[in-house]
């Protein structure tokens, strides 16, 4: 596009009435510094340059001559009037370096000024050599090899060992070299009052401008900051919680039992009395002949309500359709019965399910308040930073930072001398000696984290940002760190809200079937009803025959028991006319 936005428009033939020209006036003295010395040189450009939308720049010195590919040498721009582009939503405009009296924008002709930000950004690098201070030798941060070949985990002189320095932050400084087009000096840092920490004396080496840049895993803390200026954020470091991971062995009698667990002892009680009663009153709501049979001997009835308990029993693992033979008063009591059931049996198949399902993994403390609340002890490295951070936050909490390695920490993390630790998941994930067993796990959530990035000299903070921005943006640092990630067998984090928000498992009790228990206690009052109404009708039936019946011959007799016995054979006998002397 080089069309201007009418919101910010081109200056056009107004461009440079106040700017200065050759002798002849055939060109403009853009005043230029090319290079990082600052010195500024004097170059002839044309007198339309910037007076419209268009590639000013192509083919013109210093940066953009027929040898240079840079991205905004093809970009097009114009100068414009600054307070009417003030008034823009979508266009911007920048102080000329060239011309200080005019102010030029990209975004009016449709491009952006990102490709001239970053030219001017390591301008000031361009061809320089930065001298880097490396604290210390630190795998895998930056290191050296030993005469063996194998990594200096540790040593304070960065000379000692053989070979050139590697690591992470070696090769993302490399990285960012080589797209700043400058070189870089590995030195030592000197020996000051600060030398409890290698860290914060590089930082002062920078102040005192003995260093242009330090090089590592740089938190910005108060006092640093105070020496030094620091790049943009490269990472944050994060500390979390981390626990022994506690596996609770099952007895014999606890897995033979197991299937039990669902419930309690006294809803499994309270279902076995069900049963007997629901049992026991089927068998008074049945057919009232076989009540007549029952009066017959006391062995037939227990047998009888024996039979009954069985056969409730049975339904209770068998929910088939056991309502055939069964009178009007029992179906009542057999629906209810049947839904007690159904909610018996899913309430514990759901429960056991999620018995079997448990792990057996513990986690006595799963954040740090909830070890501050316990008393416990909490252990961690001696960082200062660090200590300050958990002292502020938690005054009362016991903790241990006497340790100079993560190591130590972690060991008597599984001795039992700390009950938690806060240790580093960027370290803890680079060194494989701190996993052990797969004894160990994070738990919940982010505890602190610190912003890590390098101490800079105020000549190259800006340049340096700006080429970490662009590193971050393309991940760079990500793609370094996975050449030094071991293959990670331990996964070792628990969400913090699955263990505080997920409830545990625990045996339904009595009052969870309240609901079910009013139901069948429904049924069964109105089987009973039933039942009633049904005797008072048969008790009707035998006074009337009773009454009709005296003096009656014995023929008529035996007719009036039979239809005590069985009320409903009295419609045969109206048929076959057997009740000539009885009328009902």
């Amino acid at each position: 596009k080089n069309t201007e936005d009418p919101s910010c428009p081109c200056l056009k033939n107004m461009t440079h009435r106040a700017t200065l020209k050759s002798s002849n006036g055939t060109c403009l003295n853009a005043q230029i510094s090319p290079d990082s010395s600052g010195l500024q040189s004097t170059y002839c450009y044309p007198l339309s340059y910037g007076t419209m939308c268009a590639e000013h720049d192509h083919n013109l010195e210093p940066f953009c001559d027929a040898t240079s590919s840079q991205f905004f040498c093809n970009e097009p721009f114009c100068y414009v009037d600054q307070s009417k582009c003030l008034l823009s939503n979508e266009s911007v405009s920048t102080k000329s370096s060239y011309f200080p009296n005019l102010f030029y924008s990209y975004t009016t002709c449709g491009a952006t000024e990102n490709s001239w930000k970053h030219s001017q950004s390591i301008k000031q690098l361009d061809g320089a050599t930065l001298r880097i201070g490396v604290p210390a030798l630190e795998y895998p941060d930056h290191y050296r090899l030993d005469s063996n070949g194998n990594p200096i985990f540790w040593d304070p002189d960065i000379s000692t060992g053989t070979g050139s320095l590697k690591g992470i932050f070696i090769d993302y400084v490399n990285r960012i070299a080589l797209n700043g087009n400058f070189g870089v000096e590995y030195l030592p840092i000197s020996r000051g009052d600060k030398a409890d920490s290698y860290w914060t004396v590089c930082a002062s080496d920078v102040r005192r401008g003995l260093l242009d840049m330090c090089a590592g895993n740089f938190w910005e803390t108060t006092e640093r900051l105070s020496d030094s200026q620091f790049t943009t954020g490269i990472i944050n470091e994060a500390y979390y919680i981390m626990v022994p991971v506690e596996y609770r062995k099952e007895t014999v009698p606890e897995i033979v039992f197991k299937i039990f667990t669902p419930f309690t002892g006294h809803l499994w009680l309270t279902i076995a009395l069900v049963t007997i009663s629901v049992g026991i009153i089927s068998e008074v709501l049945g057919p009232s002949k076989e009540c007549e049979k029952r009066k017959k001997g006391k062995k037939n009835v227990a047998i009888t309500v024996m039979e009954s308990i069985y056969a409730a029993f049975m339904e209770v693992v068998n929910t088939r359709d056991v309502s055939e033979g069964k009178s009007l008063a029992q179906k009542p009591l057999s629906v209810t019965w049947s839904f007690f059931i159904l909610v018996i049996i899913s309430a514990y198949t759901a429960n056991l399910a999620a018995y079997l399902a448990q792990e057996g993994e513990l986690y006595p403390i799963k954040t740090i308040v909830d070890c501050n609340g316990k008393n416990c002890m909490m252990c961690f490295e001696g960082v200062p930073s660090l200590r300050a951070q958990v002292t502020n936050a938690y005054p009362n909490l016991r903790i241990n930072s006497s340790y100079s390695d993560t190591y130590d920490v972690l060991k008597h993390l599984r001795e039992g001398k700390c009950d938690a630790a806060l240790v580093s998941k960027y370290r803890w994930n680079l060194n494989a000696k701190y996993w052990g067993d797969c004894d160990l796990t994070f738990i919940g959530s982010l505890v602190f984290q610190f912003k890590v990035g390098f101490p800079v000299s105020d000549s190259f903070a800006r340049s340096m940002s700006h080429l970490i921005r662009r590193m971050n943006n393309a991940n760079g640092f990500d793609i370094i760190l996975k050449k030094y990630l071991p293959a990670l067998t331990c996964v070792a984090h628990v969400d913090v809200d699955v263990t505080e928000s997920a409830p545990s498992v625990e045996p339904l009790g009595v009052f969870t079937m309240i609901g079910p228990l009013i139901f069948l206690g429904m049924g069964i009052c109105v089987g009973l009803i039933m039942k009633f109404t049904q005797f008072t009708h048969e008790r009707k039936l035998k006074n009337v025959a009773r009454s009709f019946g005296r003096g009656s011959n014995p023929a008529d007799a035996e007719l009036l028991r039979q239809v005590f016995e069985n009320p409903e054979k009295v419609k045969l006998l109206f048929a076959q006319h057997e009740l000539r002397k009885i009328h009902l």
